[in-house]
């Protein structure tokens, strides 16, 4: 018994090396494991922050395409617009010149007429207000000075004028005239008759300008015609005239005339052309009138609505509205791109 118990003993002795080897070996397999477990987790983790990643870079690049588009957008409408403006341009100095192409697409062609179409309808203007005039007549004389015959007048005037018209616009004035005063050589005379008038027209092309829309100015020359009743004679003259005048802008429909006129005149087409002749005529005329008109309407005038100047709040609460609209879409954009990212990974790990 004794020698079955001693060999038990020797055996488990010699055997222990090896079973102790064995069990190393089971627990370095399963650290194994542990550690092949372990090394796989940082794997997921880096896996989820490449996600991530691509996930912003996805985002950021969807921004800088948004904003390129943007940039891109307002870039065409500017380019669009100067287009348009030099293409209007070039049309109207086009038709200034009398240079337009029936074949050009941008013409437009009065179907019933053949002609482009006119695009500035001319029209017509109406002034009327008060003048004043001074006739001189004169008749030379050899031995002795000059007799000088003046009248003074006063009336009112009615004219029409064109606009929009090519090449040139003109104006037709006409005037009636009460003569008040009169005088030869300095002296005053009285006339005979109670009844006594004149009547006035000035017929002529007419050339407009303005010192910066605050105040325009008319240019006008051309054929001038009177007749003029007095004690003696039915006169009538025949010259040539010059007007100079300003126009105020005083409202949008209103505007205030002041004109004035020089002519030099024929002066013996009338009765007086045996009895009486005379060797030079001219007369002076200053008018002051108001014209109203709707189409003729002043761009700019003195009296006009002013328009209250938007407040720097509602301004800002503008800006800032936008600047949320633009992060709102920003957001949404990051969110679908989360969102495809997320799709993609669990199509991997799956």
């Amino acid at each position: 018994m004794k020698r079955i118990i001693c060999t038990a003993v020797l055996a488990c002795t010699l055997a222990a090396p090896f079973f102790a080897r064995s069990i190393k070996k089971d627990v370095a397999v399963d650290p194994a494991k542990n550690v092949s477990v372990r090394e796989e987790a940082p794997k997921e983790l880096t896996e989820a922050e490449a996600a991530k990643a691509a996930q912003k870079a996805a985002a950021k690049e969807a921004r800088d395409a948004k904003r390129a588009a943007r940039k891109q957008a307002r870039a065409d409408r500017k380019a669009a617009k100067s287009a348009a403006k030099q293409a209007k341009k070039d049309l109207e100095q086009a038709d200034i010149d009398g240079t337009l192409d029936p074949e050009d697409p941008n013409v437009e062609i009065n179907p019933k007429t053949g002609f482009p179409q006119i695009k500035k309808i001319p029209f017509v203007m109406f002034d009327e207000g008060a003048s004043f005039s001074m006739i001189t007549r004169l008749q030379k004389q050899e031995e002795r000075s000059n007799f000088v015959w003046q009248d003074y007048l006063v009336g009112a005037y009615f004219s029409v004028r064109t606009e929009n018209m090519k090449p040139i616009n003109s104006m037709v004035r006409v005037a009636a005239y009460y003569p008040f005063y009169h005088t030869f050589d300095g002296m005053q005379q009285y006339p005979k008759q109670t009844v006594l008038y004149a009547f006035d027209l000035l017929a002529a092309p007419m050339i407009q300008t303005s010192m910066w829309d605050y105040v325009r100015l008319n240019f006008a020359g051309g054929l001038h015609y009177m007749y003029q009743l007095t004690d003696e004679y039915h006169m009538n003259y025949l010259g040539l005239g010059l007007l100079t005048g300003v126009e105020l802008p005083i409202a949008r429909h209103w505007t205030i005339m002041n004109d004035g006129t020089f002519t030099l005149d024929y002066a013996n087409l009338g009765t007086n052309q045996k009895v009486q002749p005379f060797d030079y005529s001219w007369q002076y005329q200053v008018s002051l009138g108001v014209r109203y008109s709707k189409k003729g309407y002043n761009k700019y005038s003195y009296i006009h609505k002013i328009k209250r100047a938007e407040k720097p709040a509602k301004a800002k609460s503008k800006r800032k509205a936008k600047q949320k609209t633009e992060l709102e879409i920003a957001t949404e954009e990051i969110d679908g791109s989360n969102a495809q990212a997320a799709q993609d990974n669990s199509a991997k790990m799956n």
